[in-house]
């Protein structure tokens, strides 16, 4: 019991290492996943946009693999800031980062600002996360 509040602390800790104080406002998309042998994930796409900058937004993604039982096995985001004119959209930073519980590890972690790749292993089953991120122009985030 006490392991599995730790595990949860240290996703909650990650979620708010990801959230952004300044920001005025968010948009959110989550996608269910439904694998064959019970496990599932949530893919949560995020859009921020900061106060005080209206040229400037936060884009993130975030998946999250979860056993049968709901418990989550490993989680991996990748988050990116644009600054766009109208005429184009410019990544000025971008970075990864993951959590793993107990018997779980990141085998392999790319990101470019555009796409991301993580491979997850627990030596007998191997999860393969890709994501592309993107800013149009006009700064709505894909």
């Amino acid at each position: 019991m006490i392991h599995r509040a730790k595990r949860i602390l240290s996703l909650l800790c990650i979620l708010c290492l990801c959230s952004s104080v300044a920001a005025s406002a968010n948009d959110t998309e989550i996608e269910a996943v439904q694998y064959f042998d019970g496990s599932y994930a949530e893919v949560t796409g995020t859009e921020e946009r900061e106060k005080d900058w209206t040229d400037m937004v936060m884009g993130s993604k975030q998946f999250t693999y979860y056993d049968p039982q709901g418990n989550v096995l490993f989680s991996y985001i990748i988050k990116t800031r644009y600054v766009y004119d109208g005429t184009k959209a410019e990544d000025t930073g971008h970075f990864t980062m993951f959590y793993v519980s107990e018997g779980w590890e990141k085998q392999e972690d790319s990101f470019d600002g555009k796409h991301a790749k993580a491979v997850f292993s627990n030596g007998e089953t191997e999860k393969t996360v890709r994501f592309t991120l993107s800013c149009s122009k006009n700064g709505k985030i894909s």
